[in-house]
């Protein structure tokens, strides 16, 4: 990356939100490709849902976990951190990357981070994405990487998560067509701010 692009996107975060299956992960990997800004890692009580999945630390001693998850809260050196569920999920504030950052994470995670930064000194500058797609397409996308029954209980377990106006977003992407369509629009979105 040459220095003037590194310098236009130093201290960008976006956050990237939307229902399960409308495209999070497939728009952090794409960013992460094109631009080379990598995602914030989250460390998760969860077992990875397909072999290889990234962006996670999987922490499956629950015992450890829940140990280390209280420490990084009570000594104030997480990013951002939501109970989703069942499931924890905490960012440390080393985990961030010199320059920008993707962060994949829930509507109250969004709102919560926000304030966080606030409180960091506001030295990263938060880009809100919501990426909205049909039920039918989430559907179609989910049923590829994991089993119908688990389609349904992530679909279900989305209800009431997403509760924010669209106007409190700085982005909004619609997420219906083809992948490359997909694409076009997160560039669009990622080149206003580098």
């Amino acid at each position: 990356m040459d220095n003037t692009l590194e310098n236009k996107i130093k201290n960008n975060l976006f956050a990237i939100t939307g229902e399960s299956g409308s495209g999070k992960t497939t728009a952090q990997n794409y960013i992460e490709q094109k631009y080379i800004i990598r995602p914030v890692i989250n460390h998760t009580n969860r077992k990875p849902r397909f072999n290889g999945e990234k962006g996670y630390i999987f922490h499956l001693d629950t015992l450890d976990f829940i140990n280390f998850y209280n420490e990084s809260i009570d000594n104030n050196l997480y990013l951002a951190h939501v109970d989703f569920g069942k499931y924890q999920y905490i960012s440390l504030l080393d985990d961030l990357n010199k320059n920008a950052n993707t962060f994949v994470m829930t509507e109250s995670g969004v709102e919560t981070l926000d304030e966080r930064i606030k409180l960091l000194d506001n030295s990263y500058n938060l880009i809100s994405i919501k990426i909205i797609r049909d039920k039918e397409k989430r559907y179609e996308s989910l049923v590829k990487e994991t089993n119908s029954q688990d389609v349904i209980k992530r679909i279900n377990r989305d209800k009431g998560q997403f509760y924010l106006e669209n106007s409190f977003f700085d982005e909004i992407i619609i997420n219906n067509g083809s992948l490359s369509e997909f694409y076009k629009k997160v560039d669009s979105v990622i080149t206003k701010y580098i």
